[in-house]
């Protein structure tokens, strides 16, 4: 006796287009909520400093330097188009953020500056996110490699950034085609057949067929008389001849 073998049937798993028939969620539109943060750089021992207030070009003699505010963490972090300079205390607490929101008139050095007597110093305006209130922080980096690579970080997010603005610019001004018809109210007038007829854009008169052309001012002229003599002889030969004898 035959066994019979009972195989279970396997159906293919959805894509992830068809994942709204079951969840009811729409892929899609959750994708367009993603967040893309990418890390552009990290220093785990920075030195914080509180500024006075700034009256120049920043210098960081004019701090204590050997005595700093605290002494945390610095990352560069860049969040889909927009990118925030996050300084942390010891235990990983975010302290200050700067945000870095370059446009047309607010180049990097509006966020970041250098100090002009030291090339490991720079000046951070923070902001408050829940008052919106901004201030000026200080910090240090222990190396000139990490403070190149903390100015390097940010000038290559400017550079995309004015690459972007650059692109909407140009799309800005590129107009579209001028249309050819008239605008609405415009008037035109036409000479058909020695009549004039006035056609307003928009109106429905403008639509409707013009009207057949009269051509009753161009009459054909009769064909030329005959320069032949009229001889009335002609005809009446051609009456009297005789065929009776054509059998």
């Amino acid at each position: 006796m035959d066994t019979l073998l009972l195989v279970p049937k396997t159906y293919p798993l959805p894509h992830s287009k068809d994942i709204s028939i079951f969840t009811g969620i729409d892929s899609s539109a959750e994708m367009a909520d993603v967040e893309l943060e990418q890390t552009l750089f990290h220093e785990k021992n920075v030195w914080i400093y509180k500024v006075p207030l700034l009256t120049g070009d920043p210098r960081a003699d004019q701090w204590d330097v050997e005595k700093p505010l605290m002494t945390g963490s610095l990352r560069v972090a860049q969040i889909n188009d927009n990118c925030f300079v996050n300084l942390y205390e010891a235990n990983q607490t975010l302290f200050a953020q700067c945000p870095v929101e370059i446009d047309a008139t607010r180049p990097l050095s509006a966020f970041v500056q250098d100090c002009v007597d030291s090339s490991r110093y720079f000046v951070l305006r923070v902001v408050d996110a829940k008052s919106g209130r901004q201030a000026f922080v200080g910090i240090g980096l222990p190396e000139r490699s990490a403070a190149f690579n903390f100015k390097a970080a940010l000038q290559d997010f400017a550079k995309y950034t004015q690459r972007t603005l650059s692109l909407e610019h140009s799309a800005s001004k590129t107009s579209p085609p001028k249309g050819l018809s008239l605008p609405d109210g415009a008037k035109m007038r036409i000479q058909i057949g020695g009549k004039a007829q006035v056609v307003v854009a928009g109106s429905d008169s403008a639509a409707a067929t013009p009207p057949p052309a009269d051509l009753s001012a161009f009459k054909i002229a009769p064909p030329p008389a005959s320069n032949l003599p009229s001889d009335p002889t002609l005809t009446s030969a051609a009456d009297d001849e005789d065929w009776g004898d054509f059998k």
